[in-house]
Order: C-alpha cells, then structure tokens, then sequence
C-alpha cells in the first residue's frame, strides 16, 4: 500500500520506519535524514544526463530516459527494499518528482 504523508505525519511515524532515500548519492551525501538508508534511482552521472535532457529536450524526453536507466534496476531495488521491509515499513523520500 502506497500512501501520501505530510511532514507532520512523517515525524510521528519516524522512529517506527525504515526511511530509504531514492535520490543519487550526491543529493543523499548532501543532506539525509538521519539512519535514512540510500536506494538510489540514478547514479550522480544519470541524474545530471536526466536534468540536462529535461532542460534541453523537454520533460516527456527526460521521464522516457528516466525509465530507460531504471528499468533495469527494479529487481535490485525490489530485494534492497524487501531486506528492510522484513523488520519495519518502508517510507520512501524523494526529491520533486522522483
């Protein structure tokens, strides 16, 4: 189940959550929430390619080469994810749309 929580609601539920943090390790290295773990979507070179792209070729571009570095991942992610969710929920933080 996917829900929506407001910072409000995020600091009650803090301490009884693992918190993945799916930006790329320069944005995680940069600031973090505490004991957060980082899952990145992007490594720091994909991220930089997608931002260029999405401020030289548009949006629509940027999301279908998001996708194309993702895709691959997804099993990687699901089983990073799936080892923390075996103790505690997962709470998902990112940055703008990601």
């Amino acid at each position: 189940m996917v829900e929506l929580v407001s910072l409000d609601r995020f600091l009650e539920l803090r301490e009884s959550l693992n918190i993945v943090d799916v930006r790329s390790p320069v944005e995680y290295d940069h600031a973090h929430i505490p004991e957060s773990f980082n899952i990145p979507l992007f490594s720091n070179e994909q991220r930089a390619e997608i931002g260029w792209t999405y401020k030289h070729k548009g949006q629509d571009v940027a999301i279908l080469l998001g996708e194309s570095f993702a895709e691959p991942k997804i099993p990687t992610y699901l089983e990073q994810v799936k080892i923390l969710a075996r103790h505690k929920k997962i709470l998902l933080l990112c940055a703008r749309g990601g």
